[in-house]
């Protein structure tokens, strides 16, 4: 009964990393994108 509990627990744990990863992993991501955008503009002209 116990290993049931923890399974669960670790399942949970994982999906709040999983899920705070990609909130600030998104956040970040639409922070760089102009910025490599504009290097990529800058870079071919």
């Amino acid at each position: 009964m116990q290993q049931h509990q923890l399974q669960r627990r670790l399942i949970f744990c994982l999906c709040l990393v999983f899920f705070w990863l990609c909130f600030t992993g998104a956040g970040e991501m639409l922070k760089e994108m102009p910025n490599a955008n504009t290097d990529i503009v800058g870079s071919d002209s």
